[in-house]
């Protein structure tokens, strides 16, 4: 029963990308041309499992851009895509079973600017992203076969690199 209400916890935690309040396709008139993201929300204790603040805003910038660029109308408004990270943790690379500590996550809020003016084109809104960390959870919830370590975990940068990629694809394929 335990292993089954964790499995359930993973799956509907996987299915969370971001919030109504950013429907799908509100981002579908623009042309992301920049991405501004803040880390400094994250906490001390966060941050001890996590690569330097620094590094954090830098991969998540260059991953958002990449992704939220594929995604925009370059005959769209130019705007700028605003993240504030204030969630993020990486799961428990030491679990052999299912459990809370299986995936890794980032949590935020967002909102899409005018490039030029600031004003505010698609208002503020939740955005959360969950991504597997062992095989058993990748398995269940993809079905895709990931490049893991021996033991059937992904490697903590395998991990941090995968949960930063998920989120920016979460984020393009909700907004665009």
């Amino acid at each position: 029963m335990k292993l089954f209400a964790a499995l359930l916890l993973v799956v509907s935690l996987s299915a969370c990308a971001t919030s109504a309040i950013m429907t799908q396709g509100s981002a579908k008139p623009y042309n992301i041309t920049s991405v501004s993201v803040d880390v400094s929300q994250l906490t001390s204790k966060q941050l001890i499992s996590l690569p330097p603040a620094k590094q954090i805003n830098a991969d998540l910038t260059s991953s958002l851009q990449r992704e939220l660029a594929a995604g925009s109308d370059k005959n769209g408004r130019s705007a700028i895509f605003v993240l504030q990270v204030n969630a993020f943790t990486l799961g428990d690379s030491g679990r052999e079973t299912l459990n809370q500590y299986s995936v890794s996550t980032i949590g935020g809020t967002a909102e899409i600017r005018d490039a030029k003016s600031g004003e505010v084109l698609v208002p503020g809104g939740n955005v959360f992203s969950a991504t597997p960390r062992s095989i058993a959870d990748a398995a269940v919830l993809t079905g895709a076969i990931l490049t893991l370590n021996p033991n059937g975990y992904k490697t903590r940068q395998q991990d941090y690199q995968d949960t930063i990629n998920n989120f920016a694809v979460t984020i393009r394929q909700r907004l665009f």
